[in-house]
């Protein structure tokens, strides 16, 4: 299955262009990746294990959660879908504004933090 994501210009605005995610972004557009950072009450942050069978630094140690924003999608429905999808957690982001916005050059990273937050992954 092909997955998609919109295509933006320096000041986060749409421009109506879509690309496949694994596509090269062309020059002068941005494409939206999420972060999710979980730190418990003791300010320990939760990181998970890469896959082996990843493209891209596989069997690595990762932040709490990444991803693509996909086609269609806001920062905010990603990273709840992100979060949900790879550690089976429901988080509500949809009145969220991401803690901290990086342009890296070809693309936007929102970083969303969740503090003081005990996590059960055992189910």
């Amino acid at each position: 299955m092909k997955e998609y994501v919109d295509l933006y210009d320096n000041f986060r605005n749409k421009t109506g262009k879509v690309i496949e995610r694994r596509d090269i972004v062309p020059k002068g557009l941005f494409r939206l990746i999420i972060h999710v950072l979980i730190f418990d009450k003791k300010g320990r942050l939760l990181i998970q294990k890469r896959t082996k069978s990843k493209r891209s630094w596989p069997d690595k140690w990762d932040l709490t959660v990444s991803g693509a924003v996909s086609s269609g999608e806001t920062s905010q429905i990603s990273a709840s879908r992100e979060l949900f999808e790879e550690l089976g957690i429901k988080y509500d982001f949809s009145n969220s504004y991401p803690n901290i916005s990086i342009n890296t050059g070809f693309r936007i990273d929102d970083v969303y933090i969740i503090k003081n937050k005990d996590i059960n992954l055992k189910n």
